[in-house]
C-alpha cells in the first residue's frame, strides 16, 4: 500500500509546466522513507478528453490504494476537482483524501463540509503537514479527530462539535536550507522535455523550470499569491541557498539533458547578495558544463523580473551568465492604472529596464493586462504609445484581468461567486465574459479589443515561429545545434510553418475569431 498518491487535475493535461507542488511534497515525503506515486495525465484537454482522463485516473487509483489521495485545486478547476474527489472515494472508499494548494488554501469551506468526499484541506505550505497527518494516521489511529486537531496548518469536519467545521492553527513556513529539490523521476520528463515555447517565450526549447525560492513580498490587487503565502507563519519570501540551485541544475542536466531553463520565481532579483552569488556561481558552473564533453555548451537560461529590483548590474550579469530573455510585467502604460492595482512601479522604471535589454542584446518581453480596474480609453492610448515606445525585442502577450478570489480587485469589484459560477473564470483571460468580471470604464468589446491588440502588436504574428531570429541570440541557436534534439526542433518548425500558413488565412478572412469561439464553446 502506497502512504501518499498524488494526482494532476485532468485541466492540466496540456500544460508545459510539471505539476511541482506534488513533486516538492513527494521529495519531502520520500525522504522521510515513505512511498508516493504521482498520477500526471496528458494529453487533450477538450470535453472529451477530460472525461477520457478522468475514466484513466479512477483505473490508476483503483489499481494504487493509497492510505492518502492529495489533490490541487484552483478555483477555475473546482467542478472537476470535486468530481474526481467523488470518482477516487468510490473507488477508495477507505482512503483519506486531501486537497490543497490556492483554493483549498482561501476557501477550505468549499471543500470540507458533511457530504464532501474530500476529509483534510492543507493549508498552505504541504510538506510537513502532510507528514504530520500520515503520523497523526499511524500514532493515533484515523478515528481520532481530537489527535488530528494538534496538526497545523489544515481543516477538517468533525461532526461532533459545535461548529464541525474545524481550522488549525497557522503552521510556519519550511526552511528553504531543508528543502531538497522535486522528485522529477516521478513524472515522466520526457514529455516535459519535448521542445516547446510556451515558456521561455517565442522560441522553442527543450527546458525545465527551477525555482531559487518561495513566496512574493509584494501585494499587486490583482494577484492572489500574497494571501496563499500568508497561509503560513514567518517570512513568506525565502530564498533557497545559491549552491542549492546549483546541485539541481547539475542533476537535471546530467540526468536529462534538457538543453535550456528558467528561472522561475515571483521575487527573482530581489536579494542583491543572492544576486551576487548566483552569477559568481553560475559563472563557475557554465564552466563547468563546457569543459564536459557531454554537454558542450553554457547552460542558457531565461526568467522573470519586476523593473523596479532590475538594475544595469543585474542585466549585465544576467547576459554574461547565458540568459537570453527577460519577462517584465508591465501590466499597463497608465500610470494611473499601475497605482490603482498596487503595482508599485513607476513608467520610468519599466523604461529603464528595456533600455538595460536593448543595451546588452538581452532579449525583452512585456506581460500586459486589459480590463484593469478603471480603464478608460484615455488609459488604453497610453498604453499602445508605451508599448510602441519601449519596444519590446521578443514581443507581448495580453490577457484579460480576472478578479479571482483572493485577490483585492475581487473583493472591490466583483460580486462574491457561487460555487457553481467558479467555472466562469477558466476562459476569462483569453475568452472574456462581458458583464460578470467587467471592470473597465469603457463600454469597448473586450473580446474585439483583446483580438485587436493581438494583431496590432503581434501578440500572435503570423510567423511567430521565426521569432527567434529577432533579435539574434548566438547563443540559443549554439544550444540547438549541440542538443541532442535536433530532430525534434525539426519537426517542430516544419509543423508550425504549414500552422502559420493557416493561421494566416484565417485571419485574412476573419475566421480566426469564429475558430477561437468554438475552440473554447462547452469547455469544462
Amino acid at each position: 500500500m502506497l502512504d501518499f498518491l498524488f494526482i494532476t487535475s485532468p485541466t492540466n493535461a496540456r500544460n508545459p509546466h510539471p505539476p511541482y507542488y506534488f513533486m516538492y511534497l513527494a521529495s519531502y515525503l520520500r525522504n522521510k522513507g515513505l512511498d508516493v506515486k504521482i498520477i500526471d495525465p496528458k494529453g487533450g484537454d477538450r470535453p472529451d478528453d477530460m472525461k477520457l482522463h478522468m475514466l484513466d485516473i479512477v483505473s490508476k487509483v483503483a489499481e494504487n490504494t493509497s492510505r492518502f489521495v492529495g489533490l490541487a485545486a484552483f478555483h477555475s478547476d473546482y467542478d472537476m476537482i470535486l468530481e474526481l474527489g467523488e470518482m477516487i472515494k468510490f473507488v477508495q472508499p477507505h482512503t483519506t483524501l486531501l486537497v490543497g494548494n490556492a483554493h483549498a488554501t482561501l476557501n477550505p469551506e468549499d471543500f470540507i463540509y458533511s457530504i464532501s468526499p474530500f476529509d483534510i484541506a492543507v493549508l498552505g505550505e504541504g510538506e510537513v503537514t502532510c507528514l504530520e497527518i500520515w503520523k497523526w494516521y499511524e500514532e493515533w489511529s484515523i478515528n481520532n479527530l481530537d489527535a488530528l486537531s494538534k496538526v497545523k496548518g489544515i481543516a477538517y469536519y468533525d461532526p461532533d462539535q459545535v461548529e464541525p467545521f474545524v481550522r488549525t492553527g497557522k503552521r510556519h513556513v519550511l526552511n528553504m536550507a531543508d528543502l531538497s529539490y522535486p522528485d522529477y523521476h516521478l513524472i515522466d520528463m520526457q514529455y516535459y522535455l519535448r521542445p516547446q515555447k510556451l515558456i521561455i517565450r517565442r522560441i522553442y526549447t527543450s527546458m525545465v523550470c527551477v525555482f531559487a525560492g518561495r513566496g512574493c513580498p509584494f501585494d499587486c490587487s490583482f494577484c492572489a499569491a500574497n494571501n496563499v503565502w500568508q497561509a503560513n507563519k514567518g517570512k513568506a519570501c525565502r530564498l533557497r541557498p545559491v549552491n542549492n540551485v546549483i546541485q539541481e541544475l547539475c542533476h537535471l542536466k546530467n540526468y536529462y539533458n534538457p538543453d535550456f531553463f528558467y528561472l522561475f520565481d515571483d521575487m527573482f532579483g530581489m536579494s542583491k547578495k543572492w544576486m551576487r552569488e548566483w552569477f559568481d556561481e553560475k559563472a563557475v558552473f557554465d564552466y563547468a558544463l563546457t569543459t564536459n564533453e557531454k554537454f558542450g555548451v553554457p547552460f542558457p537560461y531565461a526568467t522573470q523580473t519586476r523593473a523596479d529590483i532590475a538594475s544595469e548590474e543585474m542585466i549585465k550579469g544576467l547576459k554574461e551568465t547565458g540568459c537570453i530573455q527577460l519577462d517584465i510585467g508591465v501590466e499597463s502604460g497608465s500610470q494611473t492604472l499601475l497605482d490603482g492595482v498596487n503595482k508599485k512601479i513607476t513608467l520610468d522604471q519599466i523604461r529603464q529596464v528595456f533600455s538595460w535589454c536593448k543595451k546588452y542584446k538581452l532579449r525583452s518581453f512585456a506581460t500586459m493586462l486589459l480590463n484593469l480596474p478603471g480603464e478608460t480609453e484615455q488609459d488604453l492610448k497610453l498604453t499602445y504609445n508605451f508599448l510602441k515606445e519601449i519596444k519590446p525585442s521578443a514581443g507581448v502577450i495580453f490577457g484579460v484581468t480576472t478578479p479571482y478570489p483572493g485577490t483585492k480587485i475581487y473583493q472591490r469589484h466583483c460580486e462574491p461567486l457561487r460555487r457553481d459560477e467558479y467555472r466562469l473564470l477558466i476562459n476569462n483571460r483569453l475568452n472574456p465574459s462581458q458583464d460578470r468580471f467587467k471592470m473597465s470604464s469603457h463600454n469597448l468589446d473586450l473580446w474585439k479589443l483583446l483580438e485587436k491588440w493581438n494583431r496590432r502588436f503581434k501578440a500572435t504574428p503570423a510567423f511567430e515561429r521565426m521569432w527567434a531570429l529577432r533579435p539574434f541570440q548566438k547563443l540559443y541557436w549554439k544550444a540547438i545545434f549541440n542538443s541532442t534534439r535536433k530532430k525534434e526542433y525539426m519537426g517542430c518548425w516544419i509543423k508550425d510553418l504549414f500552422k502559420t500558413l493557416i493561421l494566416y488565412g484565417f485571419h485574412i478572412t476573419r475566421l480566426y475569431k469564429l475558430v477561437k469561439k468554438m475552440q473554447y464553446k462547452d469547455k469544462y
